[in-house]
């Protein structure tokens, strides 16, 4: 997961990019209130050098709209949010620290917060996988793992990590058919990129075959073998089911130079085969409806999506007010939506005609906000851009106003993960707030800790303004006991 947990594109389809303070001209920072000179270096940034964050992030709101399971977790992250934010507002005074010490926590028994931990765990949880030293793919309990297979032969696996695996895999083979060549690991390296969700699957298939081959193998399966997986219910169960059964019938060696359309067919014929039919039976658009209105993630059952006009508008008819459910209505329209193999086995141009019809609802780019040799002068420089579509909603300021009030309520919702969650739910890693504003009064409470549109001065904050509005609380540092008074 990102340091932010549920992340903005999943609860509102939007992007948001930091832009390193030393690709901008030196003399904007000195100036940022030149808004047209602010745009234009950001546009130059995201054609230029960060061209590949740009194709990378968009990557994922088009896997959001290929995929159906992304796309349910999409309506689950947005309804959570907004049941994070009504639980709230509800909320009567809720007394803090005024130092920024410690943090307001729930009452880990709410019953709201169960059904969150629960939901979480299993939309992130991580699967161990490696392979014996005969080559077979074993994956399941970690214990059962340990017993017949190497340490050094183990790695885990999670929805992020197979999403992130497929975008690496398909940015590669469209830099190849642009004429960019060389090894992965050096163009990725090249790029900033992590490498590990390939390196990590090139790991548990590398018993007895050379490394080399294996990775060729891994970037021509990955986009066949996600795009299946994300047509189930349970992604990463199905991913390493048609792992482990690929492995059986084909070392990675005899798969590296099998042609895309030959490997989509492959692992097409295992999901629709008897045995995994029995197993994971395709989903009506009724028992899609029910899915999503009576369960969770932990107690969804095995079954897989058809990718037709019927089960997507099934999906998008769950919640109409998810802001991605436009683009997800356009992608039926007859000759809008590229076929599936040219999704799995890309055109050189497919990043292009994709980021002009389907980008993302919103593009918020901010100047890294990190130290930038002691100055600061890049803090509090960001933009919030609305693409222009045709099914984008025509009254602009309302647009602005939902994606921004959504924003508010993914804070909740990231704030009660890193509240809530132990320190093994984050992968070893920390969850930092976002913002060193310090002198505004809602810092100290944390709620607003991963808000990226963070302004030069707090008292023009998005936040702090539609605060009263939107969570229907005020800060009060002033009294004997800092408060977070409801209004």
């Amino acid at each position: 997961m990102s340091t932010r947990q549920s992340r903005y594109l999943f609860v509102n389809g939007s992007v948001h990019m930091d832009v390193p303070h030393e690709q901008l001209p030196k003399d904007l920072l000195a100036s940022p209130d030149d808004e047209a000179a602010l745009n234009q270096a950001f546009q130059a940034y995201i054609v230029g050098r960060g061209a590949f964050v740009f194709e990378h992030e968009n990557r994922h709101v088009h896997q959001t709209l290929a995929y159906p399971a992304l796309y349910l977790r999409a309506l689950r992250e947005f309804h959570w949010a907004r049941a994070a934010l009504s639980d709230f507002r509800d909320r009567g005074d809720i007394v803090y620290d005024r130092a920024g010490q410690s943090r307001p926590v729930l009452d880990p028994s709410d019953p709201f917060l169960t059904t969150l931990r629960r939901s979480y765990y299993a939309s992130v949880g991580r699967y161990p996988a490696g392979c014996q030293e005969d080559g077979r793919v074993r994956w399941g309990e970690a214990s059962a793992i340990g017993a017949v297979v190497k340490r050094e032969n183990r790695r885990v696996f999670s929805e992020v990590k197979l999403i992130e695996a497929e975008a690496l895999a398909v940015q590669y083979a469209v830099a190849g058919r642009r004429g960019v060549v060389g090894p992965f690991l050096r163009w990725a390296i090249s790029h900033g990129a992590n490498h590990s969700p390939i390196d990590d699957l090139v790991t548990i298939l590398s018993c007895g075959v050379a490394r080399e081959r294996v990775e060729q193998a891994v970037l021509r399966m990955v986009p066949a073998l996600v795009w299946h997986a994300f047509h189930t219910t349970w992604p990463v169960t199905a991913f390493l089911n048609f792992l482990e059964c690929l492995m059986v019938r084909r070392r990675p060696d005899e798969l590296a130079d099998m042609d895309r359309k030959s490997m989509f067919a492959l692992v097409g014929a295992m999901r629709k085969h008897d045995a995994f039919l029995h197993a994971c039976p395709v989903l009506t658009p009724e028992t899609i409806t029910a899915v999503v209105a009576g369960q969770q993630p932990v107690t969804d059952t095995f079954g897989q999506f058809d990718d037709d006009p019927a089960t997507w508008s099934a999906l998008i008819d769950i919640d109409k007010d998810h802001p991605l459910s436009g683009w997800a209505r356009a992608r039926l329209q007859p000759n809008r939506w590229p076929d599936r193999m040219d999704f799995v086995d890309p055109a050189p141009d497919l990043f292009s005609r994709l980021q002009m019809d389907y980008p993302a609802t919103s593009y918020l780019l901010r100047v890294s906000p990190h130290d930038d040799g002691g100055a600061q002068q890049s803090r509090g420089i960001f933009r919030r851009w609305l693409p222009r579509v045709s099914w984008r909603p025509g009254d602009l300021e309302a647009w602005r106003a939902l994606l921004v009030y959504s924003e508010i309520a993914q804070t909740l919702l990231a704030n009660v993960y890193v509240q809530v969650f132990p320190a093994d739910a984050f992968h070893g890693g920390t969850v930092e707030q976002t913002c060193w504003q310090t002198a505004c009064p809602v810092h100290a409470t944390g709620l607003c800790r991963s808000w990226d549109a963070i302004p030069r001065h707090h008292v023009n904050c998005e936040y702090l303004l539609l605060m009263p509005a939107i969570l229907n609380h005020v800060v009060d540092p002033s009294g004997p006991t800092a408060t977070i008074r409801q209004t």
